[in-house]
């Protein structure tokens, strides 16, 4: 009997409020590190670009969000894009909500725009996201994004966009000048995915290398060093890795180890 089916059994013969009363019991350290970060942020972002910015009322909130290291390797390309005006932002894949919030609230007079194709079960985290840091009626939550979404977006020239993208390789399709237009003067910041389109990267680069000032950034390993409070005491039975992987995206301790993303600026402006 497979791993797979075992897991079919026991969640069609154990009742979801057992099965979630118990799944702490499978780490009870990730349990009590989850529970000192939460208590000592007081479910708010701790560092980054995007500190201050509430999860009180959030389900399932990752430690990282609050800790504010996800994806700490662009923090300083949002920090660079601060120095500019966007009359839009435009977050395709915004999942959660995590960037497309975060945004709203570092450009409070920016249109906000988010795009994510899981529209029954992360529309309503980004609504309630969006409820809990007072911006729910300034981002418009939108479906599948396509060239044509981006064209009437980007068709007016008077207005300076910023796109902020992590579509799992789409970004081929979308970041295509010849569907597209208006990306000349966009900003853009992408989150690349070679491992799902081969030279994904190149092809990028190629298209914008003429029009854009490029930047690269990459995973670095965390460090204690990038925990944002130091009065946690690590206690003996916890190991340093432990605390350690509570920084990372949990896909990063499994399937993927490396990723790029480019930050792009206009040349002309």
């Amino acid at each position: 009997m497979t791993a797979t089916t075992l897991r079919t059994i026991y969640k069609q013969l154990v009742p979801s409020a057992i099965r979630d009363a118990v799944r702490p019991l499978k780490d009870p350290l990730g349990l009590y590190v989850s529970h000192v970060i939460r208590q000592k942020s007081n479910c708010e972002v701790m560092s980054g670009p995007f500190k201050g910015m509430k999860y009180n009322k959030m389900d399932n909130t990752h430690p990282l969000w609050l800790l504010g290291t996800y994806e700490m390797e662009i923090h300083p390309a949002i920090n660079l894009l601060q120095s500019f005006e966007f009359d839009q932002i435009i977050n395709v894949g915004a999942a959660e909500g995590y960037y497309a919030v975060g945004m709203c609230l570092l450009y409070p007079k920016a249109s906000i725009y988010a795009f994510e194709a899981q529209t029954d079960t992360l529309h309503p985290t980004i609504s309630k996201l969006a409820s809990e840091n007072l911006v729910v009626g300034r981002i418009e939550i939108i479906g599948v994004c396509r060239p044509s979404d981006l064209n009437k977006l980007l068709e007016k020239e008077t207005k300076k966009s910023l796109l902020i993208m992590d579509v799992e390789g789409a970004e081929v399709e979308l970041l295509n000048k010849s569907k597209v237009r208006g990306l000349d003067r966009t900003a853009v910041l992408v989150e690349l995915h070679d491992m799902f389109v081969p030279d994904c990267s190149k092809i990028i680069y190629d298209r914008f290398k003429t029009t854009h000032k490029i930047e690269k950034y990459t995973t670095r390993p965390r460090t204690l060093n990038d925990f944002p409070f130091k009065t946690f005491t690590i206690p003996s039975w916890l190991t340093k890795q432990a605390v350690l992987n509570f920084m990372y995206e949990p896909r990063f301790s499994k399937e993927v180890t490396h990723q790029d993303w480019f930050l792009m600026l206009p040349l002309l402006r």
